[in-house]
């Protein structure tokens, strides 16, 4: 191979994977949200939806874009999964309200 054929070698991938949570974060804070990096295991990186993210009725259309972002960047990631926090069940305290 000569020098114009070479191609630099890449950072590993999770170094890729956090340098494209902190592109992406930006959008998200600014919404009062954001994401956390949680593993990195067989090409599935998975991160932690927080803040108002967690909640908001469009966090999965949020999500897409946040998989599709992280996907765009590092081609090698074959999967994203979001953690989601469960949402609030208010049903216990509506039925403890309804037998006052």
């Amino acid at each position: 191979m000569d020098q114009f054929s070479e191609r630099p070698p890449r950072a590993p991938m999770h170094e890729l994977v956090r340098a494209a949570l902190d592109e992406l974060l930006p959008a998200m804070i600014a919404d009062g949200g954001g994401a956390e990096f949680v593993s990195l295991e067989n090409g599935v990186a998975t991160f932690r939806l927080i803040g108002s993210c967690q909640f908001c009725p469009s966090r999965q259309l949020s999500a897409d874009a946040f998989r599709r972002g992280v996907q765009e960047r590092v081609p090698e990631v074959a999967e994203v999964v979001i953690l989601y926090q469960p949402l609030p069940s208010y049903g216990e305290q509506l039925v403890a309200l309804a037998g006052r």
